[in-house]
């Protein structure tokens, strides 16, 4: 019963040395990412110096799909334009079927 109970002792002794481990090394990794994104973004400059050129971006967009959309264009289906799949052309005519591409 003894060697059991050392034998547990010595786990719950590793697990805590592992947890504190463990926390160490979080902490390290989140002072590296924070590291990195202060680096980031002090390449990226001031991001609210991007913000007017993604508004005007957005505008831009905007107004472009409210064009299409009230011409509409951007709701119309494809027009045919007299091609036809080889597949039905053959087919309707009772022909031998070409492979795609060829007709």
């Amino acid at each position: 019963m003894q060697t059991l109970a050392h034998v547990q002792s010595h786990v719950r002794t590793r697990q805590i040395c592992m947890s504190e481990e463990n926390k160490v090394l979080q902490a390290q990794l989140l002072m590296k990412h924070e590291k990195e994104l202060s680096n980031l973004r002090s390449s990226i400059g001031p991001l609210h110096m991007l913000e007017p050129a993604v508004d005007t971006t957005r505008l831009a967009l905007k107004a472009f799909t409210d064009q299409k959309s009230s011409s509409g264009t951007l709701d119309q289906a494809p027009k045919d334009h007299g091609f036809h799949h080889s597949r039905d052309i053959c087919s309707r005519s009772g022909g031998v079927v070409a492979p795609d591409g060829l007709l």
